[in-house]
């Protein structure tokens, strides 16, 4: 039943429920289920909807995200387990001579390691150089005015 950190946070029942739900690996939906939302017999559309409204709060997915790792231990997805099932299907795809599915794994797993690194274009060096025309158009169109409103205040 609900604890202390249940009692801190000021979640209702339900809430901390559906969370623990959610930690413990269950969908929303069945996270709604197990926290008792709907009644005895929901439809599965209604409890799909709350389990989408639920996880928004931010309470509950404050004690959601606080329990990521615990998440993904649960659900067994790690960068490491990814990585040995992507050597595998490289491995089972070099057997099978499909070198195109071999090329996709050694890319999804260059980019799990960290080593693809997707270039972006520095335009701020062109930015800077039309900032700077600009400036100077400004000044110089600046100037001509204030020559203009002396030669007029020469003649008046």
């Amino acid at each position: 039943m609900p604890s202390k950190l249940n009692k801190e946070r000021a979640l209702t029942t339900k809430q901390f429920l559906f969370a623990q739900g959610i930690i413990e690996g269950l969908n929303q939906t069945e996270s709604a289920r197990k926290a008792g939302y709907g009644g005895k017999n929901p439809s599965e559309s209604y409890l799909g909807y709350i389990g989408n409204e639920t996880i928004r709060n931010n309470k509950v997915k404050s004690l959601i995200d606080e329990n990521k790792a615990k998440i993904a231990e649960k659900a067994e997805i790690t960068r490491e387990g990814q990585i040995k099932k992507l050597q595998e299907v490289e491995e089972l795809s070099k057997a099978e001579k499909k070198y195109s599915e071999v090329i996709a794994a050694i890319k999804e797993e260059n980019s799990l390691c960290g080593l693809i690194v997707k270039k972006t274009e520095d335009v701020t060096e062109p930015v800077k150089k039309q900032v700077s025309e600009l400036e100077k158009q400004i000044y110089a169109e600046a100037a001509n005015r204030i020559n203009l409103l002396k030669a007029r205040g020469k003649a008046g």
